[in-house]
């Protein structure tokens, strides 16, 4: 069926089609869009992946949508989809909230990738909620609501892009942009039984964003499947003007040759299974197996599999979290410190635990990071792809005492990000993507590429996608049928 995706959410196709055919018009969906994200705050919990919806402009844009299809004139196939951005990405006259209480200024200018989105035809109807600042891994959030897991509301969706997921797990829209420092649009797509694409740092001007960590920091798309994750990352890249971060990537394939890409086989294509990286202290034993059963599903599609161990998984970790520390949150630190007493209990001790780095620990750091990236490169070398867990668990209960003040759960953080963080560190792309569940909840496989390599890397997660359904149970909270 076109535009069938897992969970009984829709995919971009369903929009295509129901443009095409005339069945609905983009005013109709984004006045319905509008309306599920009022319902699922109304639910008890309430939903809230919303901090702000966008009804005035997102008409206008649905509008001025209806009239290029009529005409059989779309601008891409994300023409009157309607999106959710995350709420630390500027749009013009919209006040970033970053996730926090503080008045943040309203900017008089779309970030890039906002813009590319427009260029699209794409109809951005809200701003997604997010662990403050960006800074955390359940999505919890003390001031705007903490969004819920679809499959079960007493459940987070991980951060920090926790409304980006959130949104998209529950069919609110069907695809929505994240950012992602050290897994967070992969962990919290993965907990929702979503697709998360991180592409190569400089695939995605960071214009615009609120940056949280300078050099780890990357733009990315969350989807309900692998195709819609490639056309809205095709969408958002390209080279930008005065971003000198951009300046070195290829050009990125066409929506036409992606999806001939995508619907290929596999042959050919080296990939190694990271054999060290499925079981141990961070990965839950039926996390663990299930995120190992998408092997299966590579070798049907025509992949060679070789066993490889992925290098310095704990060590990225430590590494990863010394530079998010010493770095983040970049350029808003004084604004931050003026207000502190605003902020969570959580981002206060993760603000003063950054301050006490040292430059000289800070540097340490870099040296480590850059051996670990040449491991990785040198690993590359030998396979094309890299198979391994998204997370070490599945999405956790949300404490009651945490939604007032936040929360710090180092176990839990471990799990989330020890499997996410190298592709931070080294820059390279890497995919998230639902393969089977454990305790009736979803699980992920991860596809790490080198750089540059995004649609080889979702020709994989599209093969785990197509091959290995996830059986999870039902999403108890599912809004994607009141929109087409």
């Amino acid at each position: 069926m076109i535009g069938e995706a897992p969970f009984g959410r829709r995919s971009f196709a369903a929009f295509r089609e129901a443009y095409r055919e005339g069945k609905r018009s983009p005013v109709e969906v984004v006045e319905r869009c509008l309306e599920a994200i009022r319902a699922s705050d109304a639910d008890d919990p309430p939903l809230r992946a919303v901090i702000t919806t966008l009804p005035a402009q997102a008409r206008r844009e649905a509008e001025a949508s209806a009239e290029r299809w009529q005409r059989g004139a779309p601008l891409s196939p994300l023409d009157g989809v309607p999106i959710g951005v995350k709420d630390n990405i500027d749009m013009a006259g919209v006040r970033t909230t970053n996730g926090t209480a503080l008045d943040f200024r309203i900017p008089e200018r779309d970030a890039w990738v906002v813009g590319k989105l427009r260029e699209a035809g794409a109809i951005a109807v809200a701003k997604t909620n997010l662990h403050e600042i960006g800074a955390g891994t359940t999505g919890i959030n003390p001031h705007h609501g903490t969004p819920r897991n679809a499959f079960d509301p007493s459940r987070f969706c991980g951060g920090s892009s926790s409304g980006s997921a959130s949104g998209v797990g529950a069919g609110l829209f069907p695809g929505a942009i994240g950012t992602d420092a050290g897994g967070s649009i992969r962990m919290p797509a993965a907990l929702v039984g979503a697709v998360g694409l991180k592409p190569t740092f400089g695939r995605v001007s960071r214009v615009g964003m609120s940056v949280i960590c300078d050099t780890v920091d990357h733009i990315g798309p969350i989807t309900a499947t692998c195709e819609d994750a490639l056309s809205l990352l095709i969408a958002i890249t390209g080279l930008h003007p005065d971003d000198d971060e951009t300046w070195d990537q290829p050009a990125m394939a066409s929506y036409e040759e992606a999806a001939r890409e995508l619907s290929g086989p596999l042959r050919g294509l080296k990939i190694g299974v990271a054999e060290n990286a499925f079981d141990g202290p961070w990965i839950d034993e039926p996390v663990g197996h299930a995120a190992r059963g998408a092997a299966d599903a590579l070798r049907d599609a025509g992949a060679d599999l070789v066993p490889v161990e992925v290098p310095d998984l704990e060590e990225s970790r430590v590494i990863g979290l010394l530079i998010l520390g010493a770095e983040g949150p970049s350029g808003l630190e004084h604004f931050l410190e003026a207000h502190v007493a605003k902020l969570g209990t959580d981002l206060q001790v993760l603000l003063a635990m950054g301050g006490r780095i040292s430059a000289r620990d800070y540097l340490k750091a870099q040296r480590v990071r850059r051996r670990i990236r040449e491991s990785w490169a040198a690993l590359f070398r030998d396979v094309d792809l890299v198979l391994m867990p998204a997370t070490g668990n599945v999405a956790g209960v949300i404490q009651s005492d945490a939604l007032l003040t936040g929360e710090i759960d180092e176990r839990t953080s471990t799990k989330a990000i020890t499997y996410t963080f190298p592709s931070n560190l080294t820059g390279f792309p890497a995919v998230s993507v639902p393969c089977g569940e454990a305790d009736g909840l979803p699980v992920s496989a991860q596809i790490v590429g080198p750089p540059w390599e995004e649609l080889r890397c979702a020709r994989a997660a599209a093969a785990i996608e197509a091959r290995a359904k996830p059986a999870a149970g039902p999403l108890r909270r599912q809004f994607a049928d009141k929109l087409l």
